[in-house]
């Protein structure tokens, strides 16, 4: 594709001329629902997503106007809700949000897979459980060791055996506290990915009904009342009571 940019001179239905330049792009998002419900980053199952789409671009000018349309599709990704407000809240920070990539230049890509939070967490503690488990069998057949053949401990063999008790507390102790805190830190993300997907689909949803209802009975919709609430701010004059006048000689 050349620099410089192509104007053809072609009649069409929306005008005369076609520019085309390779750093012309059409970028959309989209609401979409189906399809594999594994995001990258994500550790819940979704129905509906957001999808991003990046085309090449070109432009027809006629009728006094510039006319933009997408011609290929460079790339396509998917994202949760909670991603794609984390995408447009966090900027400059990192190397971005997660999303999913579904096409490159035409590509299908393979389908995310998908890994349990609890599982993972299950299986690190599980691990770790195993690890503490091995230093305090190592601990214990050391002593044994030292006991059966010597009375009295030097002070590399005390220093030894001190610092075998210290990685286990520590293992049992601040590394087991630290788990534990990154368990609850995933817990917290779940619980607001679940609120996202439940919120997307009643949004979805209401979209549904309303444009039903609109292409059911337009007209009703459109001339409904529209009720705007009244603010008092307390400037407003107070209503004068009205006096009726029961002496005509009374002035």
């Amino acid at each position: 594709m050349s620099d410089e940019e192509v104007i053809i001179k072609k009649p069409n239905v929306l005008g005369d001329e076609r520019h085309i330049h390779p750093s012309f792009g059409m970028l959309s998002f989209n609401r979409i629902s189906g399809g594999s419900p594994y995001l990258y980053g994500s550790s819940i199952k979704h129905r509906d997503k957001i999808q991003l789409v990046l085309k090449r671009g070109e432009y027809d000018r006629g009728l006094h106007q510039n006319w933009y349309f997408g011609k290929e599709e460079l790339f396509e990704v998917e994202m949760s809700y909670t991603q794609f407000v984390e995408l447009i809240t966090h900027m400059n920070m990192g190397d971005g949000v997660p999303v999913t990539l579904k096409r490159i230049q035409g590509e299908k890509m393979p389908e995310c897979p998908y890994h349990n939070p609890l599982d993972i967490h299950r299986r690190e503690f599980e691990e770790h459980l195993d690890d503490v488990y091995s230093e305090s069998k190592d601990l214990i057949n050391r002593v044994t060791e030292l006991f059966k053949t010597k009375k009295t401990f030097n002070k590399k063999e005390q220093q030894e055996v001190l610092n075998m008790l210290h990685k286990i507390s520590m293992n049992i102790g601040t590394n087991q506290s630290f788990q534990m805190s990154q368990f609850n830190e995933q817990m917290e993300k779940t619980v607001a990915e679940s609120k996202g997907e439940v919120e997307a689909f009643v949004q979805h949803k209401m979209y549904q009904i309303a444009q039903q209802a609109l292409v059911k009975n337009p007209e009703a919709i459109l001339e409904s009342p529209i009720e705007v609430p009244q603010i008092d701010d307390g400037s407003s004059k107070k209503k004068l009571k009205k006096v009726s006048n029961t002496d005509d000689s009374e002035v």
